[in-house]
């Protein structure tokens, strides 16, 4: 009788062993295809403009349909006269959360009001 209790207990211990290893390893597994899918995509920024002739003014819309916040975001812009550049336009904005979007205006010089186009030229931005 003193065996079956012995062996009974040794049972127990390991099919403890053995449940806690293979938990162990589920979780390992898990946490291990969750590192491999989470690839975060980087910025990717739109820019969008948009005329309004009351005010002279344009309106800028900068998107960022990436998984990253992008920071310290400086765009160029030419003011384009029948393919003729007539100035040189610099945005700076402190950044464009990820999947989400910042707006701006742009006013235009009196100089400026013969324009017809408004040429995006650079886009960059720092990762954080």
């Amino acid at each position: 009788m003193v065996r079956t209790e012995n062996n009974n207990r040794n049972l127990v211990k390991v099919i403890s062993v053995i449940i806690g290893v293979v938990t162990l390893v589920a979780l390992i597994g898990y946490l291990i295809v969750q590192i491999i899918r989470a690839d975060d995509m980087p910025p990717k920024l739109h820019i969008i403009s948009s005329y309004d002739s009351t005010g002279d003014q344009y309106e800028i819309e900068v998107e960022n349909s990436g998984d990253i916040t992008a920071k310290e975001v400086g765009i160029q812009l030419h003011v384009k006269s029948q393919d003729s550049v007539m100035g040189t336009i610099s945005l700076s904005i402190p950044y464009v959360p990820a999947k989400s979007s910042k707006n701006t205006m742009v006013s235009l010089d009196n100089q400026w009001l013969s324009a017809d186009t408004l040429e995006v030229v650079s886009v960059n931005f720092q990762i954080p």
